[in-house]
């Protein structure tokens, strides 16, 4: 995912600088500490921050929620503590705009047993912050989001429906994602894509509502 650069203005010709701090920043936390695992910030940390410092605290919580399901939804396992911040400009906190999201999937080997050197182990795909203590994505349970959704202080029916939602959502806008990169690049790998993903949404939702999983239902 490419975003433009937003800790930079432009300003009567004149390019200025906007104040960033990643959350290991905001959490005192040295850089090289980014992933949970090895003592980085949780998702519940990076809430706590938000509630602390934003100018406008439920829009940028509902956001970081939003954008940590989404991570969850896509597996994308790189989703650490550098990878959020606030922008900061005068008595003004916001959450920064979201980057690097991006999925693990295109790498996941089709075949476990003849796993390529460059390929993973899709069982073995772990999240950078964990859901109430699981990392692990086959092992994350509707339980887990529940605990996770109440240490943040919300209310978890509430927000389980929201993380339906945005599983709903992924999966509406696959074709309008994927048409133009298959017309730009063409080969299998978008089509394979899409339908990792569609696959992906179909055990996530069974997830959120403790149901058998199975393939995308909306």
């Amino acid at each position: 995912m490419v975003v433009e650069r937003f800790d930079r203005l432009r300003l009567d010709g004149v390019v200025r600088r906007v104040h960033q701090e990643d959350m290991c920043q905001a959490a005192a936390v040295r850089p090289e500490r980014k992933y949970e695992n090895n003592g980085g910030p949780s998702a519940p940390i990076v809430v706590s921050s938000i509630r602390d410092r934003s100018s406008s605290v439920d829009e940028d919580i509902a956001a970081f929620i939003d954008a940590f399901v989404f991570n969850w939804l896509i597996a994308n396992t790189d989703a650490h503590a550098k990878n959020y911040g606030l922008l900061l400009a005068g008595s003004q906190c916001r959450l920064a705009p979201l980057y690097d999201l991006a999925s693990a999937l295109p790498y996941v080997a089709k075949v476990p047993t003849l796993r390529g050197p460059n390929e993973l182990d899709g069982g073995r795909l772990g999240l950078a912050m964990s859901v109430a203590g699981i990392y692990r994505l086959s092992e994350i349970r509707k339980r887990d989001w529940e605990s996770l959704f109440t240490q943040f202080g919300l209310d978890p029916s509430a927000q389980l429906s929201r993380a339906l939602s945005l599983a709903d959502a992924v999966a509406a806008s696959m074709d309008d994602v994927v048409a133009p990169v298959i017309n730009a690049l063409g080969g299998p790998m978008p089509e394979r894509f899409a339908t990792s993903i569609l696959n992906r949404l179909g055990l996530c939702r069974a997830v959120l509502t403790g149901r058998p999983a199975s393939g995308y239902r909306p």
